[in-house]
């Protein structure tokens, strides 16, 4: 197993990385010269990486077609959207899928098979695009009752709906 020995100054706002050297040696030999309000970090070089499968927000613009954004969610909270999508309440162009991968480019794949399976699927497009605006007649604003629509890929259904 390779190691990078890096040699770091500084702290918060100020931390910054000062050299980065081969051997454990080389590091404290600059250190020792250079003086001590340095630090000496030690890195795995080419670490493998944990391929575990989790939930991922991919973010679409409808203009293009082309994903914008593909972040992994950090949020238990957004557990509650899985195998879900939304179109974006405030711009129609965008729509979010949540999906679960274990990378950003499979999270993405997944994310672009559901998108066109819901542009085939009229009724599903036109209820995603209609429900929205339904309730901003009804309400004033779309948040009204607290129901975000979801499409359900799993369980081919709206929730979320009354």
């Amino acid at each position: 197993m390779n190691k990078v020995y890096v040699v770091t100054a500084g702290c918060y706002s100020d931390y910054h990385i000062v050299a980065v050297f081969s051997t454990k040696e080389k590091a404290e030999e600059y250190i020792a010269y250079h003086g001590t309000n340095n630090t000496l970090e030690e890195y795995e070089l080419d670490k493998e990486l944990d391929r575990e499968v989790s939930l991922w927000c991919v973010t679409f613009d409808l203009s293009d077609r082309e994903e914008t954004e593909a972040s992994r969610t950090q949020d238990p909270w957004e557990e509650r959207f899985a195998d879900t999508c939304q179109i974006n309440p405030y711009s129609h162009n965008i729509i979010y899928f949540y999906v679960y991968a274990d990378t950003s480019e499979r999270a993405i794949k997944i994310a672009r098979e559901h998108l066109g399976a819901i542009i085939a699927n009229d009724y599903v497009w036109q209820k995603l695009n209609t429900v929205i605006e339904e309730r901003k007649s009804e309400h004033g604003h779309f948040w009204a009752d607290r129901k975000m629509p979801l499409y359900n890929f799993n369980e081919e259904s709206f929730v979320g709906l009354d």
